[in-house]
């Protein structure tokens, strides 16, 4: 079936249920616009799909209908692009080198760290965490391990798989919150 027509067959099902929150509405109509967006032209200014990181940044619904989602719209479902993003080429050059940035550290580290204010503590992090997450956009397909990156200094963080599956694979934009933290990232030390 054509993407377009289950959107709109999830817009329909989802008002008939009166079971639509302005959120949720918000993030079909976004889905939708992504895809019927003119691909032949060129963005002339970035536009975002969302403001804000919600908890870590790649975190996804499982579904685009919040009614079928296990997390009832808690986070926005990923919306693919045919065509790269203007700037996409500049963000993730910066994002790559943030994350050469980071240690490894597994989870008991980092939880003792986190008791201790991350004082003596790498800046940027990352912590593996066992297993796959399932992808959103290829269902029956597993993104590249489980695993956050942490800026322990911003408190910001994003999953592993967020910048090659869905920013480099699929076009993804980050939230406008996420934009700017990479864009405007600092090789500053450790301010605390």
């Amino acid at each position: 079936m054509n993407k377009l027509y289950l959107l709109l067959l999830t817009i329909i099902g989802c008002m008939q249920e009166n079971i639509c929150l302005p959120n949720h509405l918000l993030q079909l109509n976004v889905q939708l616009q992504g895809l019927i967006e003119n691909e032949d032209e060129p963005e002339k200014t970035l536009t975002f799909d969302r403001e804000k990181i919600i908890d870590v940044e790649g975190y996804w619904a499982y579904s685009a209908d919040p009614a079928q989602d296990d997390y009832k719209g808690k986070y926005p479902f990923p919306i693919p692009h045919k065509k790269p993003w203007l700037s996409k080429d500049d963000f993730v050059k910066k994002l790559r080198k943030i994350q050469g940035e980071a240690l490894t550290k597994t989870i008991p580290q980092y939880l003792e760290a986190k008791r201790n204010n991350f004082e003596f503590f790498p800046r940027i992090i990352y912590v593996s965490y066992r297993g796959h997450a399932p992808s959103r956009l290829e269902p029956g397909v597993n993104t590249e391990g489980g695993g956050e990156y942490i800026d322990t200094n911003n408190n910001i963080s994003w999953t592993v798989a967020f910048l090659p599956y869905y920013v480099e694979k699929f076009n993804v934009k980050p939230s406008r919150e996420f934009y700017h933290y990479v864009m405007n990232y600092s090789d500053n030390p450790r301010t605390s």
